[in-house]
């Protein structure tokens, strides 16, 4: 549960993703941000298929507690994410894969603000096919105030729900599901 940011494309050409890289390196290391760099050349002779090979190609970095974003591509060209390849990597073409997300509810609005602003300068520079699902609506409206009651509201229920769950004990006999049910229905009444 959390403020998240979807994003799925493909890179325009395999000769781009050594200046994608060198980009994204250059601002992660501005901003002090932890980056991991995967392979830096895309094979041209898978480029374009609907396979993929085993191997990442791309860079990784995170800013200060948000989620691991990726600008990862499969052999094909497709962005994948990191996640998705390690866990989903026997069901080729899996939304898994090619779906990236970002949840960017810890971090803040500022961060998701400056990601919406980097997806969409990388998608023009280097990418195709780019689709944005961005659960703050930022990357539709550009309204940060819009976005500001997103996170409060869902910082809101997210501590009401820590709160209950430290106050109201699971009883004996009670499943987990009835237990999460009890304590979402005690969040609901006191949102009201």
């Amino acid at each position: 549960m959390g403020i998240t940011i979807h994003y799925q494309g493909k890179i325009k050409s395999p000769q781009l993703l050594p200046q994608l890289i060198e980009e994204v390196r250059d601002i992660a290391e501005e901003n002090k941000w932890k980056y991991h760099i995967f392979e830096s050349e895309l094979p041209e002779e898978g480029f374009d298929k609907d396979s993929f090979e085993d191997e990442l190609y791309g860079i990784t970095f995170t800013p200060p507690e948000c989620e691991m974003v990726d600008f990862t591509f499969l052999s094909s060209g497709k962005l994948c994410s990191v996640v998705g390849k390690i866990y989903f990597e026997d069901e080729q073409n899996d939304i898994f894969i090619e779906w990236n997300s970002v949840k960017t509810q810890y971090a803040g609005p500022q961060i998701h603000i400056i990601l919406v602003h980097l997806l969409e300068h990388i998608a023009t520079k280097y990418l195709t096919d780019f689709k944005v699902i961005d659960e703050g609506e930022y990357w539709e409206t550009r309204d940060e105030k819009l976005l500001g009651k997103k996170f409060d509201f869902l910082t809101g229920i997210l501590r009401s729900m820590e709160s209950n769950l430290e106050m109201i004990p699971k009883k004996p006999d009670e499943d987990l599901v009835e237990y999460i049910k009890r304590i979402m229905e005690n969040v609901h009444k006191n949102k009201d």
